[in-house]
């Protein structure tokens, strides 16, 4: 059994704590000036990842962000995806299978997205790394 001091040290700390876990009126503040005006802007992703595979797991109107393939000519869909998705910077020779946003079948209730390509590197000029002399 806790003596009485032992509870009252508990209390305390337990006091300490949930003072210590209150966000300050600064803080407060600092998180209303930075809220999104209107809402929340942002858009949860899919689990199925793309429109259709959402449906052919039976999900008539899903209302999350999906992504469509970019598939090229040179593109090999047994590899696999790219780690970089969309902004890979060998898409025009890179075989692995490529996303963008799929911007098609929006609802109302969605925020908007900005059109065009989500990242393009138009082109990109890579250098050995310099070998510094002793």
């Amino acid at each position: 059994m806790p003596s009485t001091k032992e509870k009252e040290s508990k209390k305390l700390g337990e006091e300490i704590l949930d003072l210590l876990s209150k966000p300050t009126a600064k803080e407060r503040s600092l998180t209303e000036r930075f809220k999104s005006q209107g809402g929340k802007q942002l858009m949860e992703f899919c689990p199925h990842g793309t429109r259709i595979d959402c449906e052919r797991n039976g999900i008539v109107e899903c209302k999350k962000l999906h992504f469509k393939k970019i598939l090229q000519k040179h593109t090999d869909e047994s590899l696999g995806d790219c780690s970089f998705l969309n902004t890979c910077f060998h898409m025009d020779t890179c075989k692995y299978v490529h996303y963008e946003v799929d911007r098609c079948g929006k609802s109302e209730d969605k925020p908007s997205l900005p059109s065009g390509p989500v990242v393009r590197v138009e082109s990109t000029t890579l250098y050995p790394p310099s070998v510094g002399t002793v």
